[in-house]
């Protein structure tokens, strides 16, 4: 009868311990959705002007020149809208 005792007390502690941990993991998901949600809107905003920075690289010159931008200034004016320059 003594090793069921043994058992049940190894199976009361296992528990215990794996509330404390559930709380954790729950503390922790939480932390890392607010995370999340602050910097999404940034990583948008920077897949964007990447397609935007891409898009007029596969320009030829002429099509630049007609929408009044040079091929080195197109990260400029991209982003001068976005950051402080």
């Amino acid at each position: 009868m003594k090793p069921e005792l043994e058992q049940s007390s190894m199976a009361y502690a296992t528990t215990k311990s794996n509330r404390s941990f559930n709380l954790m993991h729950a503390v922790y998901s939480v932390l890392a959705t607010i995370g999340n949600a602050m910097i999404r809107p940034t990583e948008l905003r920077a897949e964007n002007a990447r397609r935007k920075i891409d898009h007029l690289h596969a320009q030829s010159d002429a099509e630049l020149e007609a929408r009044g931008i040079r091929r080195e200034d197109i990260e400029y004016r991209v982003f001068s809208g976005s950051y402080y320059t």
